[in-house]
This record gives structure tokens, C-alpha cells and sequence, in this order.
């Protein structure tokens, strides 16, 4: 399976505030196919391990439902196959407005690939 993760320079810069959760991290980019998505969903759905390997990886994985429900929320169904409709519901079922507007910066959907890219601005502290 292919997830992709843009790393940008943001990734390198130090954490400029008093409180790591008040920190305004940087977005990446993001891009998965629609048959990479409905796999890591079968996987979670069904119970199935899903193993990332270092923090890029994680930032990744995490921040998927995020940008699916965003997909939803901007009414941007595009092709989506019925099977990939249901996932992300299932998915994305708690996650809430406020919460999506502030992981994801932006979605797009790409039909030539039947992949999506969306700006991950989702930050992974302890």
C-alpha cells in the first residue's frame, strides 16, 4: 500500500511556544489512492493492525479520517465508490466539524488517479 507524505521544512522547526498545544504547525501534504484508503479501512474496521513506522507514517495514518470527513463535510463526493462512502462514514462518524477544520488544511480529489491529497496539519505530542 502507498501513502504519501510530503515532508516540508516545517518539520524541522522548533516548537516556538510555552505550551506544545497552542503550537501552529506546519501542513503537509498528503496523497492516497482510493484502493489504499479502502484497505487500511477494511483493516481498522475489521480489527487488523495497522503498524506505521516512525512519526511521518503516524501523522499520516492519523490524519486520513480527518481528511475524508472533511471530503464529506465540503460535499465533495466525487467518484467515490459506494464501499469507500461507507468506510469513511464509519471512519468519521465522531470526529467533528471544529476538530477537521483544524488537522486539515485543504482536500482535493483526482480523478486520473482516483487518489485525494489533502494538508495535514494534524501535531503528534505526548
Amino acid at each position: 500500500m502507498d501513502v504519501v507524505l510530503h515532508v516540508g521544512l516545517g518539520t524541522f522547526k522548533q516548537v516556538d511556544t510555552p505550551d506544545i498545544t497552542q503550537y501552529d504547525i506546519h501542513a503537509e501534504q498528503i496523497e492516497i489512492t482510493n484502493q489504499t484508503f479502502v484497505q487500511l479501512a477494511n483493516a481498522k474496521t475489521s480489527g487488523k493492525p495497522i503498524l506505521a513506522v516512525g512519526t511521518t507514517d503516524a501523522r499520516t495514518l492519523e490524519t486520513l479520517p480527518y481528511a475524508r470527513k472533511r471530503i464529506s463535510q465540503e460535499q465533495k463526493e466525487f467518484l467515490f465508490s459506494e464501499e469507500v462512502v461507507s468506510y469513511r462514514n464509519a471512519l468519521t462518524e465522531h470526529i467533528d466539524h471544529a476538530t477537521v477544520q483544524k488537522y486539515v488544511e485543504h482536500v482535493a480529489y483526482h480523478e486520473t488517479t482516483t487518489s485525494f491529497t489533502a494538508g495535514s496539519k494534524l501535531f503528534i505530542y505526548p
